[in-house]
């Protein structure tokens, strides 16, 4: 197996509360510098919305995608249920993950968690295809978790919300019927 000691050296060690992580374009192409062609595009096709077999996957891809799987599983199965108001225990997983805070609290809880995942395939790996695999997903996992700063989210609110207002029509009235009535005019 490849060993590619000095891309995993100049890495920074990702933390679920960094501040400013590195980004996943940024990887990508230090990845490229130092990768053969076929390890590369393990790196580049390991993707945290992967449930499926990944194209080009790596052992730690495919052992990441049956992991996303049977989490998504199991939140379609609580949420079927509750849905219908019925009891459902996940399998595997604390049921504090999908019980206790508003929504986006527990999307922040499922994030943590499949990081937890990461870190347990880490282990024993620190600077061959599969670390480098790991490290593109917890990018992912951090661009996603950063995704949801206030600030820029009311920014896109206020954004939508004034396009949506500056666009209206009167009550009843569609966009096609003010531009008919402008025409009749």
């Amino acid at each position: 197996m490849d060993k590619y000691y000095y891309l995993a050296a100049q890495l920074p060690l990702l933390k679920p509360d960094m501040d400013s992580p590195p980004s996943l374009r940024w990887f990508l192409d230090e990845a490229r510098k130092w990768l053969s062609p076929r390890d590369y595009l393990k790196v580049a096709s390991a993707s945290i919305r992967h449930y499926e077999k990944p194209p080009y996957g790596s052992k730690t891809s495919l052992q990441y995608a049956d992991f996303e799987k049977k989490l998504r599983r199991e939140l379609a199965g609580y949420r079927k249920a509750r849905k219908e108001d019925h009891e459902y225990r996940l399998q595997g997983f604390s049921q504090n993950l999908v019980k206790e805070g508003n929504p986006l609290e527990i999307e922040k809880k499922l994030i943590l968690e499949r990081w937890a995942y990461l870190d347990e395939l880490e282990f024993g790996h620190y600077s061959d295809v599969d670390f480098l695999v790991i490290t593109a997903l917890k990018i992912q996992l951090l661009e996603r978790l950063m995704s949801f700063d206030k600030e820029k989210g009311m920014e896109t609110f206020e954004s939508v919300v004034s396009e949506t207002l500056s666009g209206e029509n009167e009550p009843g009235e569609t966009k096609t019927d003010t531009n008919e009535n402008d025409a009749n005019n």
